[in-house]
């Protein structure tokens, strides 16, 4: 289970919090979001726990077949260095999965507070 809260601090500065459920008990992430509506991006860090510094931008842009969201990442796992390419093949699956996730999350948790 996930629980996501946001708190708005600034304009276009959003304070993410995201709770979930793991098999060590409950892990809270807190996250930076900046987003720049004029150019469709929004760029989100990691503030704590064992990723902080992580950093992962998303754009939105035009082609001719319509549009497409362009993402890029720096995860950063501290403590973790000696992992196969296998092991970080697999560790970046994952993470695409969950991170999609929680923005599903958030866009639900926006159109709610737009309500």
């Amino acid at each position: 289970m996930l629980n996501v809260k946001l708190f708005v601090y600034l304009e276009g500065l959003i304070l993410l919090k995201d709770i979930s459920s793991t098999s060590q008990g409950e892990v809270e992430k807190q996250k930076l979001v900046h987003l720049y509506p004029e150019q469709l991006r929004w760029v989100l860090t990691h503030l704590t726990g064992p990723t902080r510094h992580s950093q992962f931008c998303y754009e939105i842009l035009a082609d001719s077949e319509g549009c497409h969201l362009n993402y890029e990442a720096l995860h950063v796992e501290h403590g973790k260095d000696n992992r196969s390419f296998d092991e970080v093949l697999q560790l970046a699956t994952v993470l695409c999965r969950k991170d999609s996730e929680i923005w599903r999350l958030l866009a639900l948790a926006m159109e709610l507070e737009l309500k």
